[in-house]
């Protein structure tokens, strides 16, 4: 269960959240909904320490977390390679496993830069980190159909783009947000399923609907531009980003 700002509950359901995990974990026997329910909490733990200031629930955080498998004992890496070779699922469950592997290694990236947001070289660290995750992401989806990876990498061109924009480059600025608003459009203009064509995703179907059946990429990155990136009100009176909110129009 996550909360955001507005909500003045998050520390009310405490108990009720305690009892059903504590069913889950004396009753259930599977695995999967055992190790789950662990993350939940460890998340509601999370996010009650920042709202109450308290540092002993993250404390509390950290011991589930202590308790979790290893990502190698996760069902897609090891699907990956104890499937025989000549098991027809065998090259499906790959693809799974390196879908999954490479948006870990996304976030893990994201998640890493954020500690050095405050730093003074943080700007070209982070400009520097997102370029990794579109070399990373280019490099497997080199079909132009990013699968999993769709939501990512549209955002990342957009963060790129008010990166870029703060550093003083707005040449590099207009380019990454006009590749994050034609993403958003691509996106969108597809079928709801279609077939993968890259080098290691050959014939691998992706179903829009795994990003939310409601995601509308278009109407997010308008949002993003218009009232979310730190743009000056300059560059958003500008011909160039008038001609990029044309294209998510």
């Amino acid at each position: 269960m996550f909360y955001g700002k507005g909500d003045s509950d998050y520390n009310a359901d405490l108990t009720e959240v305690k009892r059903i995990y504590d069913n889950i974990q004396q009753n259930c026997t599977v695995d999967s909904i055992r190790i789950c329910s662990k993350r939940y909490l460890a998340a509601y733990y999370h996010t009650l320490s920042h709202y109450l200031d308290d540092p002993k629930l993250q404390e509390k955080s950290e011991e589930i977390i202590s308790q979790m498998p290893y990502m190698r004992d996760g069902q897609e890496f090891l699907s990956s390679y104890l499937y025989p070779f000549d098991h027809p699922k065998c090259r499906e469950k790959g693809q799974d496993a390196l879908e999954e592997e490479i948006s870990l290694l996304s976030h893990g990236i994201s998640h890493y830069v954020r500690a050095y947001i405050d730093d003074a070289i943080s700007v070209d660290f982070r400009i520097k980190a997102a370029e990794l995750e579109v070399l990373i992401a280019n490099s497997f989806y080199n079909d132009g159909n990013y699968g999993g990876m769709w939501r990512n990498i549209i955002y990342l061109h957009g963060h790129l783009g008010h990166l870029y924009f703060k550093k003083g480059n707005v040449q590099k600025a207009v380019e990454n947000l006009k590749k994050c608003a034609n993403l958003a459009k691509k996106f969108d203009e597809m079928e709801r399923i279609t077939v993968m064509h890259s080098d290691f995703f050959e014939g691998k179907e992706f179903d829009k609907h795994t990003l939310g059946s409601t995601y509308i990429a278009s109407s997010h990155i308008k949002r993003l531009m218009t009232e979310k990136y730190p743009l000056s009100d300059e560059f958003k009176s500008s011909p160039e980003f008038a001609e990029i909110l044309e294209i998510l129009d």
